[in-house]
């Protein structure tokens, strides 16, 4: 009889990949949180205002990837897209009294430029329909 081969020791390392993940998603976590708050806190004057939304209308600020859901009378922000799903429709007023209808499955994105305070407003469709009323600065309405 031959004595039996001793058994190699198994480490069993789950516990520490948990971990591993916990610290990550709380990290994932956090991450969220500051560019969330940064992002409430916002220094310049919106550009926009949302007066009239059937259903639901979302808007993504520029350096995010989540979509936030906007009620009548919420701002609207240099860079930001505004998102009109199927079966609903928006109507955002300028500052300088422009107003843009968007239709439904449509997506805008609003920019003015840096040039000057009274610098015409720019809104670029990237989808959909949209249609405007310019104001006293004006509004160029890009497809």
């Amino acid at each position: 009889m031959t004595a039996a081969a001793p058994r190699p020791v198994r480490r069993d390392f789950d516990w520490a990949l948990s971990l591993l993940s916990l610290a990550g998603a709380l990290f994932c976590t956090w991450l969220l949180a500051q560019h969330h708050e940064e992002n409430a806190a916002r220094s310049e004057a919106p550009i926009a205002t949302l007066t009239l939304a059937r259903a639901q209308v979302r808007r993504r600020p520029l350096g995010l990837l989540a979509w936030n859901h906007l009620d009548p009378g919420a701002a609207v922000y240099d860079l930001d897209s505004v998102f009109v799903p199927p079966g609903s429709a928006a109507s955002l007023t300028f500052e300088n009294g422009s107003r843009l209808e968007v239709e439904e499955n449509s997506l805008v994105v609003i920019n003015r430029p840096a040039s000057s305070e009274g610098a015409q407003t720019q809104v670029q469709l990237i989808r959909g329909r949209a249609s405007g009323i310019s104001g006293k600065g004006g509004m160029e309405l890009r497809g």
